[in-house]
């Protein structure tokens, strides 16, 4: 039987199992797993996309079946500790974030 219907979205999903080998990926540390066997993040709500080895993140379908937004999140926070480590490491005596945290402790906000 055919049918016709129409729909405002259309999400096709495989079968998505986790990879268990990417325990392997790491000799910096050990690469913790939920209970499911997808790379755990270690705090979701407060830390997005963190894992157990520090400068490690997760996205997609990594941690758990995702949904784009979640992943879209996740991207955007590695991409902030990446833009964070860029600058400590132009200005390692840090001057740069202590005149951005007095500037926003005034209330100067930027934008």
């Amino acid at each position: 039987m055919i049918a016709e219907a129409e729909y405002d979205l259309v999400v096709l999903a495989v079968g998505v199992l986790p990879n268990r080998d990417a325990t392997r990926l790491f000799n910096i540390g050990e690469l913790a797993l939920d209970g499911y066997d997808y790379v755990e993040e270690t705090d979701e709500d407060a830390n997005l996309a963190r894992t157990s080895i520090p400068g490690v993140f997760v996205a997609g379908a990594a941690s758990a079946p995702r949904d784009i937004l979640h992943a879209g999140g996740a991207v955007a926070q590695a991409a902030a500790h990446l833009a964070r480590a860029h600058d400590r490491r132009d200005d390692p005596s840090g001057a740069r974030d202590r005149r951005r945290r007095g500037r926003h402790a005034r209330g100067d906000r930027p934008g």
